[in-house]
């Protein structure tokens, strides 16, 4: 599926939530080489691995710099869908990725994770965060100012990683997708981080819990999600 250009809305904001055990899936792997707008890309399945731990602190010339609070680009999750398996559920997302800067980013590189949501989550998140410089990414893209970019991706999430919360008494969880974006600016490294709750799609625009406990639901929804020690 190439890249198209799409008008971007924003997600509201999930109300509540649920203390949900950690669960870690795959990183997303793509090739190392820099293009102008990546291929569609299908995630190597990979084997759970532990949490992320922070890297050691790169070299001063490769330091990458955080951006401000307000990130130069606009992420939102604009499709999305489930299947279950024995073993592992499987998620095929869209993300759509627009430069909002007057510059053109170079050599724009994302790095993604999907855990299941928990109440230590914005430690994993702050170590992702700091970590991810060192792991798989995808290949590098430029973005010119004001182009859009929609990046499909497939994640899978172990059963077996999975600690659910009962509502009602029946099992649940929500997901937790995490995006760290990566480009040169000049002599630097710029850096900023997006991530979201994701959930089944109901009668609102606001996800709602992946019940397990029958089908898989029929589309997915998704908001952004700020650490509150961030």
């Amino acid at each position: 599926m190439p890249p198209t250009a799409t008008p971007v809305a924003r997600w509201p904001w999930l109300a509540g939530g649920a203390a949900i055990s950690f669960a870690l899936a795959g990183w997303v792997l793509w090739r190392n080489r820099r293009r102008t707008a990546p291929e569609p890309v299908i995630a190597a399945r990979l084997d759970p691995v532990d949490p992320p731990r922070p890297a050691p602190p790169p070299r001063p010339r490769d330091r990458a710099i955080p951006d401000s609070d307000t990130s130069p680009f606009a992420v939102r999750v604009a499709a999305g869908q489930l299947r279950f398996a024995e073993t592992e559920l499987r998620f095929e997302l869209e993300l759509e990725i627009t430069n909002t800067r007057p510059q053109r980013a170079e050599a724009l590189r994302p790095a993604l994770a999907l855990i299941s949501a928990h109440p230590g989550q914005d430690r994993d998140i702050a170590a992702f965060h700091g970590a991810s410089a060192g792991m798989a990414q995808a290949e590098a893209f430029d973005l010119a100012p004001g182009a859009v970019l929609r990046l499909p991706v497939r994640m899978v999430l172990p059963r077996s990683r999975i600690h659910t919360v009962s509502l009602r008494g029946r099992p649940m969880f929500v997901a937790l997708l995490m995006l760290d974006l990566r480009w040169r600016a000049g002599l630097s490294i710029r850096r900023s981080g997006t991530d979201f709750l994701i959930g089944s799609a109901g009668a609102s625009d606001k996800p709602g819990p992946i019940w397990l406990d029958r089908p898989a639901p029929a589309a997915l929804a998704a908001t952004a999600y700020r650490p509150a020690a961030l």
